[in-house]
């Protein structure tokens, strides 16, 4: 009926999954960097850094707002 510009819709549709999945990936792996440097602002404790890091890891945007909640409210300094 209609051409798709660029080619096909499907293709369009697996560029465009492709790009959000990299993004994701990006922002994924930033907030564990952040959760492991604001964490270690905070605490000395290895194992409550190991477990903050890991609750990011395995829960991405849940296990950061959980971090977020449980988190120390004051830095060392």
């Amino acid at each position: 009926m209609f051409d798709w510009p660029g080619g096909s819709w499907q293709d369009t549709v697996r560029l465009v999954l492709t790009v959000l999945s990299i993004y994701g990936a990006i922002i994924w792996v930033a907030l564990i960097f952040w959760v492991f440097r604001d964490i270690r602002q905070r605490t000395r404790d290895p194992v409550m850094q190991i477990i903050s890091v890991l609750l990011v890891l395995a829960g991405f945007l849940p296990g950061h707002w959980i971090y977020l909640i449980l988190r120390p409210r004051q830095t060392l300094t």
